[in-house]
């Protein structure tokens, strides 16, 4: 049926669930994360019935500036970041 992803900020921390509902890509754009933090994702597939999987392993994803920008005035809403969580592979990546 789909996914659902879950993010916590630190490696212990409580996951919180991110989708309303299960989402049917691979992918998911996570575009709440603030610059220079660390989250942690796992994700769960949904099936028809509702009952979900364990959990995926923990992709983590590091949220930095590109050194190209650092010392330089960024425009409004710089402070935010993307992370991208790649089901099929358990990976995040950063932007």
């Amino acid at each position: 049926m789909g996914y659902n992803v879950y993010r916590a900020e630190s490696p212990t921390g409580a996951k919180q669930l991110l989708n309303p509902t299960p989402i049917p890509a691979t992918c998911y754009e996570d575009r709440a994360v603030q610059r220079d933090h660390t989250y942690y994702y796992v994700v769960r597939a949904v099936a028809a019935d509702g009952s979900l999987s364990s959990p995926s392993n923990e992709a983590t994803a590091p949220i930095t500036l590109p050194s190209r920008a650092r010392g330089r005035r960024q425009p409004a809403g710089a402070m935010r970041g993307e992370s991208h969580v790649h089901h099929g592979t358990n990976a995040a990546a950063k932007r």
